[in-house]
């Protein structure tokens, strides 16, 4: 391979994954924008992805949302989305190392079963 064909090769791929990239945050606007709706069914569904989103790249922010979602959760009275919810925070305290705290929320989860 020529050393133009490698230039070109590695400009593709970096545009690629630069459009990619900003496919992702325009989607994470997206949804945020969204949580101005007035439904706590919508905006648990909408948090839990923005957590789930979050987890790898900002985990505080990751553990608000599941956090907020849990609040919500509980006000719908939803058992699916309380559980969901409760997943989804000791999933975050877990990728944070914080362990002892994942297995208590995980351990929250035994009253659904």
């Amino acid at each position: 391979m020529t050393l133009f064909n490698k230039i070109l090769v590695a400009t593709f791929l970096l545009l690629l994954i630069q459009s990619n990239i900003y496919a992702q945050l325009s989607a994470i606007d997206s949804l945020r924008n969204l949580l101005t709706m007035d439904h706590d069914s919508i905006k648990v569904v909408i948090m839990n992805e923005l957590s789930w989103n979050d987890k790898n790249s900002n985990p505080d922010s990751a553990i608000y949302f599941s956090k907020k979602v849990y609040e919500l959760a509980l006000n719908t009275k939803d058992i699916k989305l309380v559980a969901a919810s409760l997943n989804q925070i000791g999933d975050n305290y877990q990728g944070i190392g914080e362990y002892d705290t994942g297995v208590r929320q995980f351990s929250k989860l035994l009253i659904f079963n």
